[in-house]
């Protein structure tokens, strides 16, 4: 099936996505392979989390940039026609753009197979999970980058709480907000907080810039004034 790749709503009609009562059997209109899920749009269109996620152009951006600012980096890419309003690309695009800063502020990683690292765990975070699961998406892709750059694993007694230490404050911060998802929210606070983290846990201070948001119109469910990042231009 052909389609547009509408910046939000349903990649294939651009119709309001849904939440059924139970998770049923779908099949992607993409690449018409079967998955369970209760999300479908109005149309009844479903999009796997892999086809919706399916863009390498926002990876070339980083690896080719000198850019310090996690940011602007992340502002460079909601912008990009591939990246939509909402979706679990988000999970894969915060730890990239904050490995990519990491390395540009002197960080000592390989920034190209620590990004194929955080492809590879940011897959494994199925779209939805803010709501379904009681942890957002960006928090655990916060945890993503954080894992990599303190070498973090189940057995590594020296680094291991780091992480979590992370994704508890994102969290945290996230839930003081009366609202309901809005991925370039959450991953602008997820950024934020890594930002004040990696100085205070790394030693390595990651630049910072104003972070307005320039895409509320493609988000209904946009907070406006109710939101820090809304743009009143």
């Amino acid at each position: 099936m052909s389609f547009h790749n509408f910046k939000s709503g349903c990649l294939i009609c651009g119709n309001e996505i849904i939440v059924e009562s139970k998770e049923v059997e779908h099949t992607c209109a993409i690449c018409n392979k079967k998955f369970i899920s209760s999300t479908i749009c109005s149309n009844g269109h479903y999009v796997c989390d892999k086809c919706h996620s399916n863009s390498t152009e926002f990876i070339n951006l980083l690896l080719n940039s000198k850019e310090s600012d996690p940011t602007i980096l992340f502002s460079q890419i909601e912008n990009l026609p591939s990246v939509h309003m909402h979706g679990p690309e988000h999970h894969i695009i915060v730890p990239c753009v904050l490995l990519t800063a990491y390395k540009n502020c002197g960080g000592n990683i390989d920034l190209n197979s620590s990004i194929e690292t955080a492809i590879q765990r940011g897959k494994q975070v199925p779209g939805g999970t803010c709501g379904f699961f009681g942890t957002c998406g960006a928090a655990v892709g916060t945890g993503i980058y954080a894992s990599i750059v303190t070498n973090s694993s189940p057995l590594n007694e020296k680094s291991w709480y780091k992480p979590q230490k992370l994704v508890s404050r994102v969290i945290n911060r996230l839930a003081q907000e009366n609202a309901v998802r809005c991925c370039k929210r959450t991953s602008r606070h997820a950024i934020l907080e890594s930002i004040d983290w990696t100085k205070e846990y790394l030693g390595i201070n990651l630049d910072k810039s104003k972070f307005l948001c320039t895409l509320s119109s493609h988000n209904k469910e946009c907070l406006h004034e109710n939101c820090p990042f809304y743009n009143r231009r």
